[in-house]
Formats: structure tokens, sequence, C-alpha cells
């Protein structure tokens, strides 16, 4: 758990902020969503001769964890290409199990801008950005949010996490206990 905690604090020290984006207001923390909506937080972790983890956890107005889940996938990719990809796996479960009021947040703030802004382009980028907004009409709300790193911990330290198949695994209960003490911190 240290080593992990450890291992986020580098990350973070070393992911530059895009300066495009600077004017754009920003969660400190973590904050639970209104009643009758669930919180999705992403985020990506590159994973030496791994590949890249995506991760995600979906919180109810409590705080309380209702599911989540990782990703890995065997590629080089970029921060912001992995942080889109972490969003569209979320989205794409949060439609499959029918949620209808969502908040997609992470920290990856030319992300969160560029899918608010409805950009379009050619870039493998864009495809995933336009399969998340294709997905939009399964959501009677679905709205996205930047906050800052510390308060996208429990998401980045999913993103680390080994599945079991060592491809992907979704959690609906018995959730790891590190997992579960951040998400408590989170609540304070």
């Amino acid at each position: 758990f240290l080593k992990m905690l450890k291992d986020h604090q580098h990350y973070a020290s070393r992911v530059l902020e895009d300066s495009a984006f600077k004017g754009l207001p920003s969660l400190d923390k973590w904050y639970p969503p209104p009643p009758g909506w669930l919180k999705i937080n992403t985020d990506a972790a590159t994973l030496r001769d791994v590949g890249v983890g995506l991760g995600w956890v979906a919180r109810d107005h409590h705080g309380k964890i209702v599911e989540m889940g990782v990703k890995r996938t065997k590629v080089s990719w970029g921060a912001e290409l992995a942080e889109v990809a972490a969003a569209r796996v979320a989205i794409i479960h949060a439609s499959k199990r029918g949620w209808s009021h969502v908040i997609l947040e992470s920290d990856a703030m030319g992300f969160i801008a560029r899918l608010q802004s409805g950009s379009r382009g050619e870039a493998y980028i864009d495809v995933l950005l336009d399969d998340i907004r294709s997905l939009v009409p399964c959501f009677r709300s679905l709205m996205s949010s930047h906050v800052k790193r510390m308060g996208n911990t429990v998401a980045h330290l999913v993103a680390r996490l080994s599945p079991l198949d060592g491809l992907d695994q979704i959690w609906s209960a018995s959730f790891p206990s590190s997992i579960m003490l951040l998400a408590d911190l989170d609540c304070q």
C-alpha cells in the first residue's frame, strides 16, 4: 500500500500540467455526487513491462464504493490517450449497468477540456472521445469534471491493481482494504 502511494506521488510529480487550461476551475479534493447520482473517477497508470492500467471507481453520495474496475492493456500510450481510454472503459461499463445519473471525473485537465468542448479530429484520441460522446444518450444525465491529482488517488491506485486473470477485473463487493481506506479518507 505504501509503495503504491509513493508511486502515485512520483507519478504526480512527473506529469506536467497543460498551461492552456489553467483558467478552468478544478476541485482540490474528492467531493461526493448529489443523492441519486454516481461519480466515476478514472485514471491510468503506466506499468513497467506490463503496459497501461486503466482504472475507475464508482461511488455514491455517501462516498461508498459501488463498483470499481481495472483493465490492463499491453500498449505504450502517452498519458492523455491512456486517460481517455480509462474514461471510455468506465463509461461503457456505466452504460451497460444502466446507471442513469453519472459524473465522470478525471485528473487529466486536457482530456476533460477536450471532452467538454466537443472538439473533433482524426487522431486516435479523438476516436475515443467520440466513442465516449456517442454513449451520452444512454444516460439521463452525464456530466464531467476535473479534480486535482490528490482528489483522484483512489482511481489512480485502482489503475495499478493486478486483475486476477491478468487482463481485467470488476469488483462489486469485497474491495481491497487499501482502496477502502483511501476512499474513507476522501470523505473526511
